[in-house]
Formats: C-alpha cells, structure tokens, sequence
C-alpha cells in the first residue's frame, strides 16, 4: 500500500514538474473566429462590409507570431507577422504587408478576453505626424 501511494505521489509530482507555464504571448495562439469589417478611407468612416471571417496564429518563437485571415470559406486572404512586447503582454504590433496592392500595418489587442486585429493602409496618412486611419478590423466573436 505504501509502494502504491509513493507510487502516485511520484507520478504527480512528475506530471506538474512537466507541464510548462503558459507564457503571456501563449494567448494569441490559437484560432479565432469573428468578423472582418472594411472602412472607407475618408475622413469620415464609412462602414463598406462586414464578412465573417477566422484568423489562425501561430507562435514562431518568444517574440514572434504568425497570422492567416481566412474568410468564412476557408480562403486565404493574407497572412501577416506579428511582434509581441512583454512589456505590454495583451497586444502585438503587425509589421507592414502587402494586400492587394496595398501595404497593411496595424496591431493586434487581447480586450476582455477576445481578440482585435486593426489594420491600416499606408494610403490613409491622416496628418504629417505618421498618424493612418484603420481600413480593416478583425473582432472575435
């Protein structure tokens, strides 16, 4: 009886010391499912369409992250990589792509658990401060 117990206590003992810390950029690791809404690039928003939508991201190592929109078919839209700051463990910058013609940058946000991606196109500067108005917004449902 003895054997048995010091048995299972080994056992978890073992099992805690082998689970790894989930690690604040873990977070965005997974998939989401939501909505991609497209703004006009005017001064004043114009909401053009709303699709569903999924994102898939993945982690390329401490720092990085790795993302795919998809849309409700399953269809690439664009994939974009991603820089996560410690220091600020509930958001990720998107460095520049290109998207049909178009270079993208934004960010991405985790608020109240959910995940926000912004995107905005280095054709809608706003002023001469490197200000751009966001033409793309991912919300998880």
């Amino acid at each position: 009886m003895k054997k048995l117990l010091f048995l299972l206590f080994a056992v978890s003992i073992f099992t805690v010391a082998c689970q790894k810390d989930e690690e604040p950029i873990d977070k965005f690791v997974k998939t989401f499912e939501g909505n991609l809404k497209t703004y006009s690039c005017e001064e004043h928003q114009t909401l053009l369409n709303t699709d569903p939508a999924s994102v898939i991201i993945t982690k390329e190592n401490d720092t990085d992250l790795l993302g795919t929109l998809k849309d409700d078919s399953g269809n690439k839209l664009f994939t974009f990589s991603g820089k996560f700051n410690a220091a600020k463990e509930n958001e990720f910058k998107i460095s520049n792509f290109s998207y049909n013609s178009e270079t993208l940058f934004g960010g991405g946000e985790m608020i109240n658990g959910k995940l926000k991606l912004s995107f905005a196109s280095s054709t809608c500067q706003v002023d001469s401060s490197n200000n751009y108005r966001v033409t793309r917004e991912f919300k998880e449902n």
